[in-house]
């Protein structure tokens, strides 16, 4: 009986030793180390001895991309943000643990700054910076690196689209500590993120982009913070192949109808058609550029007047036939001063043909169609109308030099157009 007891009890002895050696064998220097560092370790304290000492957090970004969703006036950055802090609780011995120099924890294992945008657009949920994991090393220094999604909102001025720049902010810093607490760092003499690995947008292009802190004092306390700016421009070359240009040809029919008689019937064809046209491409123009804002967009504005430009060259070119062909019942001859202007040089250079004189002669038969007056130069409108009014030249010259006025102040319009869409 004695001798089963103690049987038992080596039995057991050696039991409990292959079981301690067993688990010693199976346990690493690094899980050894995880171990003993998260031993009484607190992830929601500052990782600091004294609760007056601050916490350092240095700060960069990586930028990676980015995109607008112009309707919503939402911006979204893609970045890897760079965050290195100290950690007095994390402090090894490399030579304790197999000269382990750095390990790795999972991020909800760990103190991390609470850096948050203070201008999100994003769900109310905030998690900016994933679930990636941390490296920490045995100075008691960790590094975070975790891929970022910042979305905030981003109020889009499109007076100059297609040919416009954006300018986009993001403003981070912590939520809950102030800067005597969590101190923000960032680094020396650079003053813009880190484009290397940038990937270009299919709709914009980056212009320009800065990384600035900034500090603000409430009640004597201050409070850091960091402030993203992006400046880019729209990627134009679809946009004025499908919008800019033909607005150009809109421009161009318009002056072509300008310069044919106010008589002929191309002329009232053309603009009748590139009224249409105008119509056309202000409802597509309009459906194509976000209502979002105040500032009615040029080119949205160059479609709309240029309509009222169609409609008033249409009532125009009535009231010029009108002038140029109606017949009189008795003579009517013009003003003086009209008169004179007719013969001075401007008058001349603007109407381009000679003045033909007063003609006296009725035209009969096949004569009616060229109307030529008493020195031979023929009539520029062919209206076709006999003319028994012997002041019915002047009326007809006085038609043409006014017309010739309003494609001069059409041409010039359309030039300031393009210009300030340009």
């Amino acid at each position: 009986m004695i001798i089963s007891i103690k049987l038992l009890v080596i039995t057991s002895l050696l039991l409990s030793l292959g079981i301690s050696f067993i688990h010693a064998a199976s346990e690493t220097d690094t899980s050894r180390l995880r171990k003993d560092l998260l031993t009484g370790y607190d992830k929601y304290s500052r990782p600091v001895q004294n609760h007056r000492d601050t916490t350092r957090v240095k700060v960069n970004f990586i930028l990676k991309g980015f995109d607008l969703d112009e309707r919503k006036s939402i911006f979204n950055m893609h970045a890897w943000t760079v965050l290195v802090w100290e950690d007095g609780h994390l402090k090894w011995d490399p030579k304790s643990y197999g000269n382990i120099t750095r390990v790795h924890f999972a991020a909800h294992e760990l103190w991390q700054p609470d850096l948050t945008v203070y201008n999100n657009a994003d769900k109310s949920e905030i998690d900016h910076f994933g679930n990636t994991r941390l490296i920490v090393y045995n100075s008691s220094h960790v590094v975070w690196v975790p891929p970022t999604k910042f979305q905030v909102p981003c109020q889009t001025n499109l007076r100059k689209w297609p040919y416009d720049t954006q300018t986009c902010g993001i403003n981070i810093g912590s939520w809950a500590h102030d800067g005597t607490m969590l101190d923000i760092v960032t680094p020396a003499n650079i003053s813009t993120m880190d484009i290397t690995d940038f990937r270009p947008n299919r709709e914009w292009e980056l212009v320009d982009n800065s990384f600035i802190k900034r500090i603000k004092y409430f009640v004597g306390v201050p409070y850091p913070d960091i402030v993203l700016t992006l400046n880019f421009a729209r990627k134009s070359s679809s946009h004025t192949a499908c919008v800019v240009i033909p607005g150009l040809a809109i421009a161009a029919a318009i002056l072509i109808a300008f310069w044919l008689p106010p008589g002929s019937s191309e002329r009232l064809s053309i603009l009748l058609v590139t009224i249409l046209i105008n119509v056309l491409y202000l409802y597509y123009v309009y459906s194509l550029i976000p209502n979002n804002g105040d500032s009615v967009p040029l080119v949205l504005l160059f479609y709309r007047d240029s309509l009222f430009m169609l409609a008033f060259a249409l009532v125009w070119t009535v009231c010029l036939r009108y002038l140029a062909a109606t017949k009189r019942d008795s003579p009517v001859p013009l003003p003086s001063f009209i008169m004179g202007f007719l013969e001075s040089l401007p008058a001349k250079i603007l109407c381009l043909d000679p003045r033909p004189t007063t003609g006296r002669r009725e035209n009969t038969g096949a004569e009616g169609n060229e109307q030529s007056d008493g020195t031979g130069t023929a009539n520029p409108f062919g209206s076709g109308v006999e003319k028994k009014n012997p002041f019915q030249d002047d009326w007809a010259w006085l038609a043409h030099l006014l017309d010739r006025v309003a494609f001069m102040v059409y041409l010039v319009i359309y030039l300031i157009f393009y210009l300030a869409l340009l």
